[in-house]
């Protein structure tokens, strides 16, 4: 990975930086079009969602700034006691995107 592009897990004081990522990755996916996209409602459902240690969200950080991120869910399905992850977000910014940076990020 080149020196100035780094994956690694998210960070508390990161939350500004993702709040933003994610309102990009709503407005791309029009999902603002019907929803309003709410920092308060985000941040809130974020801290709740990364509390659980269970979850994890590593983020794509460029130049001091994060370009991207994955929102990876863990459960168990109620027949079958084994361990699933589910990717629940997956983005990266328009104009960094590449199959390297994405492979990376989906293997992370």
């Amino acid at each position: 990975m080149g020196q100035d592009v780094m994956i690694r897990n998210f960070e508390p004081s990161d939350m500004n930086q993702l709040v933003k990522l994610a309102r990009a990755h709503a407005k791309e996916m029009k999902v603002c079009d019907e929803l309003p996209f709410d920092d308060v409602y985000y941040i809130k459902s974020l801290r709740s969602l990364l509390v659980d240690p269970i979850n994890h969200c590593f983020v794509v950080e460029k130049e001091e700034h994060l370009i991207g991120y994955a929102i990876i869910f863990f459960h168990t399905k109620i027949w079958n006691p084994t361990m699933y992850g589910q990717m629940a977000f997956f983005y990266l910014m328009e104009g960094e995107r590449n199959k390297w940076l994405a492979d990376s990020l989906f293997n992370a």
